[in-house]
């Protein structure tokens, strides 16, 4: 019993100096055929340029951007921009902004041996009215920014579950405003290291840059497996999370910070109003990064049910169904029961723990600024369902906002590619978006 714990619990829900560059401007007027309706469409571009569907690009420009440029002619500028730099990996980054002639939506492109900037000016009706390239160097999105440090700490320091932290922050040094970043599910560093995505690091430059300093940390899972607690067999989110999340905040008050948010992801997102709620006033408020107010079995049965296939969907529903049987007879376990029986693979022990902490109802309980944030194109916690139930439970209350990104997955990256919508495509390049870190910085200042 002990070896599955930790095992299973992963399996669970688990930032600029651009360099010299070409440019081209395209010039616009009134419409032309199919529209950018969305970020995911301007994606979709890049991926018909890529492939050479040079007639579908030109369809989407306007009338007087279509008129000076040909399906040929895009062709060639296409394959000027791009010449040199071997094939194309990924859109690796995405910025959305609004502009006085329309919305500029810039896509940070990796290619084998550099990087394009391609940005998308979308005119009011939708179509395309300018079109910019330049490069980019490579590794811009891996090395930290200039004018930023990262200072090394340790949580719990000479503690038992003692973990390495750095705080990112300023180079001129520390500010009066801290964010603690709280793990999903499952044991990682503090890096959030995921394929080749590195969600943390990526959040941690991205708000320093707003001078906000941010703390990650190595979870405790990650550090001490089997010897994260106590008793293993009992190992429940408090242990596994919780406490070391208020250490930390703690460690940041002594350190001299007046103001100090939680920023939960995924599983951090739904502990988060638990968090605040235990913390006795150490938070000022929390950011919630896909994260819900269902129970993880809830989220469980429609992880399994999207994944089943016409072979097995049979299968998967007797199983869903089963599970969700146990489920309903949780509460009426023995302690016994409880440790040796499992709900979607996940100790029954753990599950009743946790979803004992009702994040809705905490939630609403709680009189602190409450930030909700989520990708439409995330397919292990669901806008539909569990964004859209965070707006429904906190409807009406005070110092709460949600923000919704179009194309973006559950790390807050662009979804894309042949395995867009599976695990897989978190092999590709990818970093957090920079409208996300705009979104927070704005929050906290608020």
């Amino acid at each position: 019993m002990k070896k599955s714990i930790i095992a299973v619990i992963v399996l669970v829900v688990c930032v600029v100096v651009v360099a010299a560059a070409a440019m081209i401007l395209f010039d616009g007027g009134n419409k032309g055929g199919h529209t950018i309706g969305s970020n995911s469409d301007a994606v979709d571009l890049i991926y018909d340029l890529d492939n050479g569907e040079y007639e579908r690009v030109n369809e989407a420009m306007n009338d007087e951007m279509r008129s000076r440029f040909s399906a040929e002619e895009t062709e060639a500028v296409w394959k000027e921009q791009t010449e040199g730099l071997g094939a194309f990996e990924s859109v690796e980054m995405m910025e959305a902004t609004e502009e006085e002639d329309g919305t500029r939506i810039d896509l940070y492109c990796a290619f084998e041996f550099g990087g394009k900037k391609v940005s998308i000016i979308v005119d009011e009706t939708g179509h395309i009215s300018d079109l910019l390239f330049e490069d980019y160097e490579q590794d811009l999105f891996d090395t930290i920014p200039e004018g930023l440090k990262e200072v090394g700490v340790k949580v719990n320091a000479g503690g038992k579950w003692e973990l390495d932290g750095k705080i990112t922050m300023g180079a001129g040094g520390q500010s009066d405003t801290a964010v603690i970043i709280v793990h999903g599910s499952g044991p990682s560093g503090m890096d959030g290291t995921v394929g080749s995505t590195r969600i943390y690091r990526d959040i941690s430059w991205g708000l320093a840059q707003y001078g906000i300093d941010v703390l990650r940390y190595d979870k405790r899972t990650y550090v001490y497996g089997f010897l994260s607690a106590d008793n293993i067999e009992k190992l429940t989110v408090k242990e596994e999370t919780m406490d070391d999340a208020i250490a930390a905040a703690e460690m940041m008050k002594l350190r001299g910070y007046e103001r100090v948010f939680l920023l939960g992801h995924s599983m951090g997102g739904m502990l988060a109003p638990a968090i605040v709620e235990e913390s006795n006033g150490l938070f000022d408020g929390f950011i919630s990064l896909a994260g819900s107010p269902r129970t993880l079995p809830e989220i469980q049965a429609d992880q399994n049910l999207a994944a089943a296939t016409p072979q097995n969907s049979a299968l998967v529903n007797l199983f869903v169904a089963m599970e969700l049987a146990k489920l309903e007879q949780i509460d009426s376990w023995t302690e016994s029961e409880l440790l040796s029986k499992t709900i979607f693979g996940l100790p029954a022990y753990y599950v009743k723990d946790m979803i004992s902490r009702d994040a809705g109802k905490i939630a609403s309980s709680l009189d602190v600024p409450m930030l909700f944030l989520q990708g439409s194109a995330d397919f292990q916690v669901y806008a539909e369902k569990d964004f859209k139930k965070w707006q429904e439970i906190l409807d009406g209350k005070e110092k709460v906002g949600f923000k919704l990104y179009n194309g973006l997955n559950h790390f807050f990256m662009v979804s894309q590619g042949d395995d867009a919508g599976t695990t897989d495509e978190y092999k590709l390049k990818g970093h957090v978006s920079r409208n996300v870190f705009r979104d927070i910085a704005e929050f906290i200042s608020g």
